[in-house]
């Protein structure tokens, strides 16, 4: 028998979150009805039944709703951190206007309220962050909307959020869909409607001695395994949980979703376990460049399909452009801009190549600065020259060239001249110490 999981892990350089669904293969015979979590259709009703026999009830259940009321005709919550700190005001403002407008959409079936609370937790999850600087703000928004999930959620913190007494995955409301593995032995949880065990170990300081190093699970039952941990694979004297493949060849899982690297690994193997990293859910700066995401990965016994899913957030790109043969480098960079929307990314526009006077690279941001979210433009750019004017001189760089200018004069074809050409500029680079990229 093959139970087929379906396991989404958002992993950044902070945690990993890996959140499970029932996708295909052998089913329970009925799922619990939604909602299953926090408040269930049980409940509402016996709320409901309650109200007719209980005046103080009955009140505060109007109260709640007329408080509904005043919140849906309120616009949404807005990224505020007035003293400059803490945008943990907004966080709490926003879960107390979610919680009171989906009690009332329970309990009087209007669907205003239900579209309002929508709105009010789209609005927050388009925020331009969380406010990380202060890390309880992004701790409590991560938790609410985490909580309103109707799946399990596990985390695994890392070496920038290692669990402590005093960190905020300490201080935060215990969610009954949310499982921190706060101690730094290899433990699990297990979900038996889903036939799955859930492994995982945290950091409990910013450093990390290896945690897998001769772990290994009981012999295989027809149970999944599958991990969620932090951790430098491949990379021995790593101060962050070191894992090497032979770790994981031998621990027994039939997946780990990882955490640490900042790019997606691509899926990975070793032995019968597969294993893969997704990179961080969005770049922070230029040192992580391009598209971010998650993994959706498929998991079953003996096989696993791995696929990384864009979250399609803020990108931060480095883009050189060569500004050689163009009348002017605003037209190169014209010519050469991305034909997708960048008006949410950060972009460096580097120019290179020759030209015959110095770029103007505040006339060419103002000119495409309109496009991005932020814009930068350098120059690195040299002044176009006649690459054989000191052929024949008594020096190391006349004689350089006389040996380049034989080989370009029997070169057989434009390519071949073209090459040689784009050799000497090399050498010329190297004599004058710049870099060749100044120069193509």
């Amino acid at each position: 028998m093959t139970t087929k999981i379906l396991r989404s892990s958002l992993v950044c350089f902070v945690l990993v979150w890996c959140c499970a669904d029932i996708v295909g293969g052998p089913l329970p015979e009925k799922l619990p009805e939604h909602p299953r979590l926090f408040f269930t259709k049980q409940r509402e009703a016996e709320i409901k039944e309650q109200i007719k026999t209980d005046p103080f009830l009955d009140q505060l259940v109007k109260e709640l709703v007329k408080k509904a009321d005043r919140v849906k005709t309120e616009p949404p919550s807005k990224y505020d951190i007035p003293d400059g700190i803490r945008l943990l005001g907004q966080s709490r403002r926003s879960i107390d206007r979610t919680t009171a407008l989906a009690f009332a959409y329970r309990m009087t079936g209007n669907k205003e309220y239900a579209d309002a609370a929508i709105t009010e937790m789209l609005t927050v999850c388009r925020f331009k962050d969380w406010n990380p600087k202060h890390y309880l703000d992004t701790a409590e928004m991560a938790e609410q909307t985490l909580g309103r999930l109707s799946i399990p959620v596990f985390i695994s913190p890392g070496n920038h959020d290692y669990f402590s007494p005093r960190s905020p995955y300490a201080r935060l409301n215990k969610r009954p869909n949310i499982h921190i593995f706060k101690s730094s032995a290899v433990e699990y949880k297990e979900l038996p409607d889903l036939k799955v065990r859930v492994w995982g170990a945290g950091f409990n300081a910013a450093f990390c001695p290896p945690l897998l190093s001769g772990f290994r699970k009981a012999d295989k039952d027809d149970y999944l395994d599958i991990m969620v941990i932090h951790g430098d694979v491949g990379v021995r004297d790593s101060v962050y949980n070191p894992i090497s493949e032979s770790d994981l060849e031998s621990c027994g899982m039939d997946y780990v979703a990882l955490g640490h690297a900042h790019s997606f690994s691509g899926p990975k193997r070793a032995g019968n376990t597969y294993y893969a990293w997704p990179g961080c859910a969005e770049g922070r700066g230029f040192d992580e460049t391009g598209d971010k995401g998650v993994i959706i990965a498929d998991v079953e016994a003996g096989r696993t399909t791995v696929r990384f899913e864009s979250l399609r957030g803020r990108r931060y790109e480095i883009r050189r452009v060569d500004v050689t043969g163009f009348d002017s480098p605003l037209e190169a960079v014209l010519n050469n801009l991305p034909d997708h929307d960048t008006s949410r990314d950060i972009y460096r526009i580097v120019l290179t190549g020759e030209c015959e006077i110095k770029p103007d690279t505040s006339a060419v941001r103002r000119e495409a600065e309109g496009r991005f979210f932020e814009l930068s433009v350098s120059d690195k750019t040299s002044l176009r020259r006649d690459i054989w004017e000191k052929t024949g001189e008594n020096t190391l760089r006349g004689l350089f060239l006389s040996k380049m200018r034989q080989k370009y004069d029997v070169a057989d074809s434009e390519d071949g001249r073209e090459l040689v050409s784009a050799a000497v500029k090399y050498g010329l680079a190297a004599l004058d110490r710049r870099e060749e990229d100044t120069l193509i």
